[in-house]
């Protein structure tokens, strides 16, 4: 990918996490306050979502998205808690799935994933070339540093 191509990509990645940890800060949020129902369903779904785009990112799923091999970054390969796996995320995020009716709503660790992917996306941004930076809407490293918890 060239530079152009890279510090546009940047911008959808800074989005994908910004959404991520918005999300995920959320969830704990209501959670502490006992919060149910479709505020915590659509809270939920966008972090999975996001979840999964940034794992599939970062470990080079699909040559047909962006990857951090077109920065020239290594696959990372993030470890998810093995009861909330991207395999289980799908299931029950993309799939009206038969778990559903035989076990309960999985415990979704969101500090946990967070903080996981949390730290793979900045050992990404460690990997990049000055040279991305500023992305295409003027956006800096520290100010992806800066959405990491």
């Amino acid at each position: 990918m060239d530079l152009e191509k890279q510090k546009s990509a940047l911008d959808k990645l800074w989005y994908e996490l910004w959404v991520f940890n918005g999300a995920g800060e959320r969830l704990v949020f209501l959670e502490t306050n006992k919060t149910r129902g479709l505020e915590m369903s659509v809270y939920l779904e966008s972090f999975l979502v996001h979840t999964r785009n940034i794992v599939d990112f970062l470990e080079n799923k699909d040559n047909r998205d962006i990857r951090c091999s077109d920065f020239g970054a290594n696959k990372i390969s993030v470890n998810l808690p093995p009861d909330n796996t991207k395999i289980k995320i799908n299931r029950w995020l993309s799939h009206i799935a038969k778990e559903r009716i035989e076990e309960l709503n999985p415990k979704w660790k969101y500090p946990i994933i967070r903080k996981e992917i949390n730290r793979c996306f900045g050992i990404f941004l460690n990997q990049l070339d000055h040279d991305c930076f500023p992305s295409e809407k003027g956006r800096q490293k520290l100010d992806f540093e800066s959405l990491l918890i």
